[in-house]
């Protein structure tokens, strides 16, 4: 976690949204029973899984997009573009 601090604040941050969707699953079952407490135990992370489901091909897309544009900055840098001229003698 040294080398990564935003590795450190993604596990701080998960850790309290792990803390308060059980803070509020609690809430709503003393305030609303037992289904409703269960119904924010199960829905809450099927919709999280349900976004992330969604958004792989977005984020596929966006790598696929970066990875391709990274591979022509690379070629304009080594080829006869970029100002390597080759000395010939003549004579």
């Amino acid at each position: 976690m040294r080398t990564n601090a935003w590795l450190a604040v993604g596990l701080v941050l998960v850790a309290l949204l792990v803390c308060a969707w059980i803070a509020w699953a609690i809430t709503v079952w003393s305030e609303h029973g037992t289904r409703q407490g269960i119904g924010v135990l199960i829905v809450w992370p099927a919709i999280v899984a349900v976004l992330a489901v969604i958004s792989i091909p977005f984020i596929w897309a966006f790598r696929v997009i970066r990875a391709s544009a990274g591979d022509g900055e690379e070629e304009s840098e080594t080829g006869p573009e970029s100002g390597d001229t080759e000395a010939t003698e003549t004579g």
